[in-house]
């Protein structure tokens, strides 16, 4: 086996790995706030999330981290 194969190898699985993890996440399956699903896979709403991670619940529209905890700030407050 190459070198460049044992690195491919290494990707493949890294990614497959992640891959799992990211859907298998309990914790990151509901809304804090209206507690609806949040689906595994999503699709950011603005630059920020897009670079740092994060989502926007599409049922009552609060703006979460990508650890899942609220972004507070003056559009998104906690209620």
């Amino acid at each position: 086996m190459t070198l460049i194969q044992m690195v491919m190898l290494v990707a493949v699985s890294t990614a497959v790995i992640l891959f799992v993890i990211a859907i298998v996440r309990p914790w990151l399956r509901n809304c804090p706030r209206c507690k609806a699903d949040i689906p595994p896979i999503r699709k950011p709403t603005s630059v920020n999330q897009m670079l740092w991670g994060g989502w926007t619940c599409s049922s009552c529209g609060l703006e979460l981290d990508r650890k899942g905890d609220p972004v507070v700030n003056q559009l998104n407050r906690l209620r």
